[in-house]
């Protein structure tokens, strides 16, 4: 979205399929994103970027481990079509922030100081390669 009201777009954005509604927006059901393009560097692009930052904040699938019921199999859906959609577009972005939270549940909220502890250690590191785009423009 690149117009209209803030509010319904970052909810429709939360919208995971089969857990939270869709948002009806200018007559089309729209859900979060990640669902089709988790890292959608072509459209930023397309929108007059130079320079790219992407952050993949994705859960990875738990590899071996078999869901236990309905939600955890409705949930490695969503992070199986999360993770190919973000593996295809990594290589284009200009800088890509990894932070390492591959331990940590996207559902939950008890370990966000940790996540963020680890969001900040992953952009410090990135700084240099930062520094060096800027050297390069100036």
């Amino acid at each position: 979205m690149d117009k209209g009201l803030v509010a319904p777009c970052v909810r429709a954005s939360a919208a995971i399929p089969g857990l939270f509604s869709p948002v009806e927006i200018n007559g089309r059901l729209l859900v979060d994103g990640g669902v089709v393009d988790n890292l959608p560097v072509e459209h930023v692009r397309a929108m007059g970027a130079d320079f790219t930052i992407g952050c993949d904040v994705s859960s990875p699938s738990k590899r071996g481990k078999r869901p236990e019921n309905p939600f955890e199999s409705l949930l490695a859906m969503v992070y199986i079509m999360q993770e190919r959609s973000t593996s295809l577009n990594q290589d284009m972005c200009d800088c890509l922030i990894k932070p390492n939270i591959s331990q940590y549940s996207a559902w939950g909220f008890g370990d966000s100081d940790k996540m963020i502890h680890e969001g900040r250690k992953a952009a410090e590191a990135a700084l240099l390669h930062l520094g060096k785009f800027i050297q390069k423009k100036n």
